[in-house]
């Protein structure tokens, strides 16, 4: 049986950090930091907290944004770019059936960024055949394909395949990073090591799978994976996910005082001038299993 810890905001009620916003070009979002400490007399204790910060100030942040400055217009390749802000991150957890979850709910009808249109991430053909490019005959021999909610929402286009969305990722550091890695490219394919930098996008509670035979749907699946967008559980922070089921990262024992640092991509595809992208829906859940 599950129970949560519920925590109302303004936008939505969504549970522990309903609003937070990620916004760019030329937006600026709001959101809210968390904190809390539950006791669970006899049982094992919970400290958990989510501080924002601006990278360059150290000073707390009401926002997670992007410099459009570092962005280059209408780039047709994958952008993948460094958010301003990071978040300190403080995960005490001596109960071993207590999770922290983070993931989005860009569908939910109550956010002023509905996202009504997914994106394709991933399309599966049959063993040995080589897509042509024509849809009408590559979806005959199509297995299965992928949908995604996930990311920052075009708030014209409300979503869609073409720069419909800004994909998001997180990675885990134990320590701050340096002005110089914070100024490389951020691609998290090649941030898959089994040290500090393991990246993993955000995922969305909306994200499914179609499953085809002879080019029609026969059935539909959720692709939400809860395991995949854990932040932390017994022990502490959770730096890597090694496969969507739920193999963790170990815990780190080089954190200080159990606190890590989470850093933020976006991957700007396909961004017009004027482009405003935005979510209100990225939700930081705890559950007790």
């Amino acid at each position: 049986m599950k129970k949560f810890f519920n925590l109302f905001f303004t936008i939505s009620s969504l549970l522990f950090c309903s609003n937070i916003i990620f916004a760019a070009f030329p937006e600026s979002g709001q959101s809210e930091t968390v904190e809390v400490v539950a006791d669970f007399s006899g049982k094992g204790s919970v400290e958990f907290s989510f501080d924002l910060k601006d990278i360059t100030t150290e000073s707390s942040t009401e926002k997670i944004n992007w410099d459009p400055r570092v962005i280059n217009i209408a780039q047709k390749d994958a952008q993948w770019v460094w958010s301003t802000s990071y978040a300190i991150v403080r995960a005490a957890i001596t109960m071993d059936n207590v999770n922290f979850y983070m993931y989005q709910k860009n569908t939910d009808s109550s956010s002023v960024y509905q996202s009504t249109w997914s994106r394709t991430v991933a399309v599966y053909y049959e063993q040995g055949y080589t897509p042509t490019g024509d849809d009408s005959k590559d979806r005959v021999h199509r297995s299965s394909a992928t949908f995604s909610y996930s990311g920052m929402v075009n708030k014209v286009t409300k979503g869609g395949e073409y720069a419909g969305f800004v994909p998001l990722s997180f990675l885990f550091t134990s320590a701050k990073l340096s002005s110089s890695d914070l100024k490389k490219q951020y691609d998290p394919e090649t941030m898959t090591d089994t040290g500090d930098k393991v990246a993993r996008y955000f995922t969305d509670e909306a994200d499914y799978t179609e499953y085809y035979s002879n080019g029609e749907v026969i059935r539909t699946e959720t692709n939400f994976k809860k395991e995949y967008s854990i932040l932390a559980r017994f022990g502490g922070p959770v730096f890597g996910v090694y496969d969507e089921h739920g193999q963790y990262a170990p815990w780190r024992p080089d954190l200080t005082d159990n606190t890590a640092y989470m850093y933020f991509g976006g991957n700007f595809m396909n961004i017009g001038r004027g482009d405003a992208f935005a979510t209100d829906q990225i939700v930081i859940e705890k559950v007790v299993e």
